[in-house]
């Protein structure tokens, strides 16, 4: 193991190496494995494999010969400075797993950062900082998988609110190597998720923003019906909503209605995922299906078990049925659905029920851009 006195030492020497090095082409694993076993950070004795992963690094070493923490974090430390010299250009992050000689479940994980070891190197950050700033995860041979799950959200969330963005995407790349299902067993894994990909996005870094929305997207197809998950789809299905890229918001539209019925059991937000898997489905030309999902919402809100209908609601649902039928070319139907719309808007500003009223000026918007439509279809032959 390195004298962990000349940890200094070592930072301060490599710093021209992190920050002067031209980019080059990327190194292999082995010749990774090859760099970090010459710098003899560790014992000859001790057992080092490594695996890379776009730019994210995962060392795992056996044998470590002390279960100090401390010990841990700046070996973790050296490794991933030891990584960032030989290949600069391509390491984003380094996770070093110390599995314990007792029992190969059992580990802790400790990932650092080309932007800690470079902020380091350029004096932005001291080595009491450094050293304070790294967050492990210990994960015991009694853990069950949420548990685990839950451990290395914890982190991810400690380096969100530090703004260790790839830190943060290699703890929650962890949890999802246990199981493709993580997303269903962690409320919070969800929405970290979404927070590392705003922080990105507010970064500049629409690349990685995009590939975290993916990444979300594609697991709804093993996901299960669980709150945290469903409110993670809704959410990244209503931001594509937002951004108008309505062909891949339907995809977890259509996935959140998929995931309640195939539990058997719906939440009481399930006739507003219909609504706005007919809107998506409009906004894609596809009227048919959005007005056979609308009516299926008509029909739940006028049976005779519905006793109170939603105004508002009714007020959307004809709108909405009126623009698939104005899509179709059938002015007439259209202004019909209009002319309703406007007579559940007119009771839903003077409803008595305050969840159910709206605002005058609200209400005013609407009716302007119902009367627009009703005079538009008017004049259509």
């Amino acid at each position: 193991m390195t004298d962990h006195k000349s940890l200094g030492i070592f930072l301060a020497a490599t710093v021209w190496l992190c920050t002067a090095l031209p980019a080059r082409a990327q190194l292999s694993q082995e010749q990774l494995r090859e760099s970090v076993i010459k710098a003899r950070i560790l014992p000859a004795s001790t057992g080092l494999s490594l695996t890379l992963d776009r730019g994210n690094v995962l060392v795992e070493v056996r044998g470590y010969p002390s279960s100090k923490i401390q010990d841990k974090k700046i070996d973790a430390i050296l490794i991933t400075r030891r990584l960032v010299e030989a290949d600069p250009a391509n390491i984003k992050a380094v996770s070093t797993k110390y599995v314990e000689p007792s029992n190969p479940n059992a580990f802790t994980e400790i990932i650092v950062s080309n932007n800690e070891i470079t902020g380091a190197s350029a004096g932005a950050i001291d080595q009491g900082e450094l050293l304070n700033g790294v967050i492990e995860v210990t994960i015991d041979s009694g853990d069950d998988t949420a548990h685990k799950i839950e451990k290395y959200v914890q982190a991810a969330s400690r380096e969100l609110d530090r703004n260790g963005l790839y830190e943060a995407e290699f703890y929650l790349n962890s949890a999802a190597r246990l199981t493709p299902e993580a997303i269903s067993y962690s409320s919070e894994y969800g929405s970290n998720l979404l927070r590392l990909a705003e922080a990105f996005r507010l970064r500049g870094d629409s690349a990685e923003q995009d590939k975290i929305y993916q990444s979300v997207s594609d697991s709804i197809g093993s996901a299960k019906g669980t709150p945290g998950a469903l409110s993670t789809f809704r959410k990244l299905r209503d931001n594509y909503i937002v951004q108008k890229q309505f062909d891949k918001a339907v995809t977890l539209a259509a996935g959140v209605i998929k995931l309640q019925d195939n539990q058997g059991s719906v939440t009481a937000d399930y006739q507003n995922d219909l609504l706005t898997l007919a809107i998506c489905h409009r906004n894609l030309g596809d009227s048919k299906k959005a007005i056979a999902e609308l009516e299926e919402i008509l029909k739940h809100q006028e049976s005779s078990a519905e006793k109170n209908a939603s105004n508002k609601l009714m007020t959307t649902l004809y709108e909405e049925l009126g623009d698939c039928y104005s899509l179709d070319n059938n002015a007439a139907k259209a202004q019909e659905l209009y002319r309703k719309s406007k007579e559940f808007c007119d009771q839903a500003a003077v409803s008595r029920v305050e969840s159910e009223r709206i605002s005058y000026d609200l209400y005013r918007f609407m009716v302007a851009r119902l009367n627009a439509k009703i005079n538009r279809t008017s004049s259509t032959p």
